[in-house]
């Protein structure tokens, strides 16, 4: 068999075979990677948007159904064409919830029934004390009557923090009008020690009026807290929170 020799004019088409074939290669690739019409994958998309219809004592839920295809391209670069009406599709169907009408109950006021059981509590404390209806007066802590906040029970706070003077004794005193009865008072020594002097006050339970004074010991200051505790007489046809007269 003869051997096939190859002579210039051979050698000379393959190279122009060659060199024809890079430049359409070369085009081919431009357009995969750059032109925006060619795309790797399609793919669709759906999307269910509810809607709701009334019908008689009913609503009735509807659900449109819409396309839409992503492309993506050699480069993986997404874009979507418009959404499109497919159809629509029942969904379900429910009864119109009836209408509640709330009507707020009136709670009932217990008001004066606390205020009758607080102040025959302060009235029985005085029956037993032997020294009803005179002043007090004292050292430190003390307290008497009803002495806790409620619904109808307010509590008001004085404060007496003076500082020493030299060779003499400083006092401070307090004179206050309620616009209620007072069923009862703290007296909080807030130094414990011994040291922080003396306090007198007027037999104030079931009165409106305080009249307190508190005085140092000689060269010493003094940090008392007094807190009264008073009462409104409740009434049916207002519900004022009245404050004390200052």
């Amino acid at each position: 068999m003869d051997s096939y020799v190859a002579d210039d004019n051979s050698k000379e088409n393959l190279f122009q075979l060659i060199a024809l074939t890079k430049s359409i290669q070369q085009p081919i690739e431009d357009i995969r990677n750059n032109c925006n019409i060619r795309y790797m994958k399609e793919e669709p998309e759906t999307d269910y948007r509810t809607k709701t219809v009334k019908e008689g004592d009913y609503i009735v839920y509807y659900k449109d159904r819409y396309q839409r295809t992503k492309y993506t391209d050699y480069n993986n670069n997404e874009t979507f064409s418009d959404w499109i009406y497919i159809d629509t599709i029942f969904d379900r169907r429910e009864p119109i919830p009836k209408r509640v009408v709330q009507v707020k109950v009136k709670e009932k006021d217990n008001s004066a029934k606390e205020y009758s059981d607080i102040i025959k509590q302060v009235k029985e404390e005085q029956s037993k004390d032997e020294t009803k209806g005179k002043n007090r007066s004292g050292y430190g802590d003390f307290n008497e009557g009803f002495c806790k906040k409620s619904n109808i029970v307010k509590c008001t706070e004085f404060h007496c923090k003076m500082d020493g003077k030299k060779f003499r004794s400083v006092e401070k005193q307090f004179n206050e009008h309620f616009s209620g009865e007072i069923v009862g008072y703290e007296i909080i020594d807030n130094w414990g020690d011994g040291t922080n002097g003396s306090w007198e006050i007027n037999y104030i339970l079931l009165k409106d009026t305080l009249n307190a004074k508190f005085t140092s010991k000689l060269f010493r200051g003094q940090n008392y807290d007094l807190k009264i505790y008073w009462i409104n007489v409740p009434k049916d046809d207002s519900n004022a929170d009245d404050e004390p007269n200052f």
